[in-house]
C-alpha cells in the first residue's frame, strides 16, 4: 500500500503509540469487531499475519529487483542463463504464500 509522507508519518506515530508495527496496526484497524464486543482476531494471530505479509513484501521486492538485474544482463549479453529458473521458482513460491495468507484473511474477516 502506498501513502503520502504525511499519512505514513501519522500511521507510524499511531502504531508506535500502541507498541505495534505499521502492518500490525493497520491489520488491527481493518478487522471487524465481532458481535457482543468480543473483538476480532487474537493479538497473536494479528502479529502472525502482519509478519507473514511483511516477509512476503520483502520477497516480492527482492524478486522484482532480481528480475530487473536479470533482464539487464539479458539485454547486455543477449543470452539466457540458468538463474531465471531459480528466480521464477522463488517468485512463484512467494505468490503462492501470498495467496494462502490472503485466503486466510478473507475467511477470517467474513
Amino acid at each position: 500500500m502506498r501513502v503520502d509522507d504525511t499519512t505514513y508519518t501519522e500511521l507510524r506515530t499511531r502504531a508506535a503509540q500502541r507498541g505495534r508495527s505499521v502492518p500490525a496496526f493497520l491489520l488491527e484497524q481493518a478487522r471487524p469487531a465481532k458481535p457482543g464486543g468480543t473483538g476480532g482476531w487474537s493479538l497473536g494471530a494479528q502479529r502472525a499475519v502482519a509478519e507473514a505479509l511483511d516477509t512476503i513484501g520483502t520477497r516480492l521486492v527482492r524478486s522484482g529487483t532480481l528480475l530487473n538485474q536479470y533482464t539487464a544482463r539479458l539485454h547486455t549479453y543477449g543470452r539466457r542463463d540458468d538463474g531465471l529458473d531459480g528466480l521464477l521458482r522463488y517468485h512463484r513460491e512467494t505468490l503462492a504464500r501470498l495467496t494462502e495468507v490472503l485466503a486466510a484473511l478473507d475467511g477470517g474477516l467474513r
